[in-house]
């Protein structure tokens, strides 16, 4: 959500491959970043190929996750030009670390370090993934072994609390029971 109260979502998979800011009052939608790869291009610079979570820097730009692109790209929130924060091993693979696989959820710290929920490819069946919002470093803060769990682990959402712990409400199934909480923080 902007300063002004309007809602900034992504119309991904299907969709406009796009970042839609949506009039509060109106409901009138305008496309404010799509890659070349859209029916509505907006901005330069790397396409969207699957784009899923985002959230606002304190800057009032966003952080948008691609599952496809396996990346975190940023967009100015005035001209909607993208850039490669970090991931993306088809391409630029920016930053260093263990590679993102289907990133989806993602938070931020007041400090402006980058949460996201990534699927752990084959080794893990969920993880939160710490990026650095400068250099685009990742380093694995929390993953599930996806045998650790009977029916596994699964991350619906992620959060930053007021002092900074990254909370994940989750459900997890043990023995056929949901069992729900914060995974980390």
């Amino acid at each position: 959500v902007e300063t002004n109260g309007n809602p900034v979502v992504v119309d991904g998979i299907g969709g406009l491959l796009a970042v839609v800011r949506v009039d509060i009052h109106t409901g009138n939608r305008v496309v404010l970043s799509a890659g070349s790869n859209s029916s509505v291009p907006r901005g330069s610079g790397v396409s969207f190929q699957s784009p899923f979570g985002i959230a606002t820097e304190s800057t009032g730009n966003f952080l948008v996750t691609d599952i496809s692109r396996n990346a975190v790209i940023r967009i100015d929130r005035v001209s909607g030009n993208r850039s490669l924060v970090s991931g993306d091993p088809f391409g630029d693979n920016a930053g260093s670390g263990p590679d993102m696989s289907s990133p989806k959820g993602i938070a931020l710290k007041g400090d402006g370090t980058i949460f996201v929920r990534d699927s752990g490819g084959s080794t893990y069946s969920e993880r939160i993934v710490q990026v650095n919002a400068t250099s685009g470093d990742r380093t694995i803060v929390f993953a599930s072994s996806s045998s650790a769990y009977t029916g596994g682990s699964t991350i619906y959402g992620l959060a930053t609390g007021t002092n900074g712990a990254v909370i994940a409400p989750y459900q997890q199934t043990m023995n056929s029971y949901p069992v729900g909480g914060t995974i980390w923080g």
